[in-house]
């Protein structure tokens, strides 16, 4: 069995960012293992230990030894296309190609981006919404989430509160979609105006948003099977959902994926002077039955657990993980062993409890590898946005009043919710919704 080039390139990085974290921890720069480290320290002895298994005329230092080589290689050869005294015209033609090729890619793509803006932007904003919303959930979440779909509509929420903000739903002079949208506009407010579009065709806030991320293909020609549809399905749901009732409470406008950063690279750090971190929510609350309210806790194959006694707590077989504490209090994650009546060994489940009176409550675990959400430091819309429009060369320091200016004028009734966004969904003619209810199903 050979092993697949992503996921060893994908093991490589998380092994190197590892050794690195260990480093830091051996000279003192970290006090204790960190629920990170030891979640990739447990994925690079179960990536070894299936290596083993299907590569057993191989070595692990034989191939850490050809990794060394190959990087080495690639390393001497970015040096020398640099090199000024590199004097051998091949080395300039490559360059030449790659830099003519990249131009190519680039004015390929943002002609495409530009014609779907074009026709979305004459849409109804109802449909411009639904668009963004649903695009943005399948290539940021994709099948990552539960059928509770929490992650998903915390990214939903993220856009809500991003439609209030200047910065995130309106193009400056720099960005690299402007000179493209201004062959078709000739006035910044004819575009400008379109926020939900704005936010999604906005370099850089979304991964795949750039023209060289294959995914970016997704923009102007989404994916047509049977797994796409049935997300985009349940994606709309979740936008019309939403739309109609927020989470006013939660004014997140960041967010990234640990578990699908190359490495498992960690956000956090870049945005700290400016963004603080949502500490990590549990799931929904396991409902209790009385079926299985005495259930034995090394039984959970059934969902519809579980409210018990501290003490039947005490007796259970789990390993505790760490511990969670945010404004609801203290919760306690633990790994419960997982044996069915039948004597089948199934997979362990990790879930969140918290101690209320004599008796435990249980909740799902949400796991924090796969969406960490991030909030501005000062109120939202006043920060980054602010700052980046002051102090863009092309946008004099009055477009930043002024765009600050219409974000209170905006907010002046709901200060912790995009008002503007939800009266879409609700003031919208039924007959208007007919055709996507149909194609929902409900």
């Amino acid at each position: 069995m050979s092993v697949n080039y992503n996921l060893d390139k994908q093991f490589r990085a998380i092994f190197s960012n590892t050794y690195i974290a260990l480093e830091q921890l051996e000279k003192g720069k970290e006090s204790f293992l960190t629920e990170d480290l030891r979640y990739d320290i447990l994925s690079i002895l179960r990536y070894i230990e299936v290596f083993f298994k299907y590569n057993k005329d191989k070595t692990i230092l034989h191939n850490f030894e050809k990794w060394r080589e190959k990087v080495k290689n690639g390393h001497d050869f970015y040096k020398l296309l640099i090199s000024k005294n590199n004097k051998d015209a091949s080395y300039s033609l490559y360059l030449k190609e790659i830099f003519k090729s990249r131009f190519y890619l680039r004015d390929f793509t943002y002609s495409n981006f530009t014609d779907s803006y074009t026709f979305w932007s004459k849409q109804k904003e109802l449909w411009q919404a639904l668009y963004t919303i649903e695009t943005i959930l399948s290539q940021e979440a994709g099948r990552l989430d539960g059928k509770e779909a929490l992650e998903r509509k915390d990214i939903v929420q993220l856009i809500l509160n991003r439609y209030k903000v200047p910065f995130y739903n309106s193009f400056a002079h720099d960005d690299a979609f402007y000179p493209y949208l201004k062959k078709i506009y000739s006035k910044d407010e004819e575009f400008q105006k379109n926020k939900w579009i704005n936010i999604l065709f906005k370099e850089g806030e979304f991964s795949f948003t750039y023209y060289f991320v294959p995914t970016s293909i997704q923009m102007y020609c989404p994916a047509n099977t049977s797994m796409a549809n049935f997300l985009r399905k349940e994606n709309l749901t979740i936008a019309l959902e939403m739309l109609k009732a927020p989470k006013n409470n939660f004014p997140v406008l960041r967010f990234f994926s640990r578990i699908s950063m190359l490495g498992r690279m960690d956000m956090a750090p870049l945005w700290r002077s400016e963004y603080v971190e949502i500490p990590e929510r549990a799931g929904n609350e396991i409902i209790t039955s009385d079926a299985t309210k005495d259930s034995d806790l090394n039984n959970l194959n059934n969902n519809d657990l579980i409210t018990t006694s501290t003490e039947d707590v005490r007796k259970a077989r789990y390993k505790f993980l760490y511990m969670i504490r945010n404004e609801q209090g203290n919760f306690f994650v633990a790994e419960f062993k997982n044996q069915s009546k039948q004597g089948k060994k199934d997979k362990n489940k990790i879930l969140v409890f918290k101690e209320d009176g004599k008796n435990i409550r249980f909740y799902n675990y949400r796991n924090p590898q796969l969406f960490r959400f991030f909030k501005e430091r000062m109120p939202m819309g006043i920060g980054k946005g602010i700052t980046h429009f002051a102090s863009s060369a092309n946008v004099a320091p009055a477009s930043a009043v002024e765009l600050n200016l219409k974000y209170n004028k905006a907010n002046s009734d709901t200060i912790n919710t995009s008002a503007n966004s939800t009266n879409i969904a609700n003031t919208t003619d039924v007959s208007e919704l007919s055709g996507l209810e149909e194609y929902l199903g409900r």
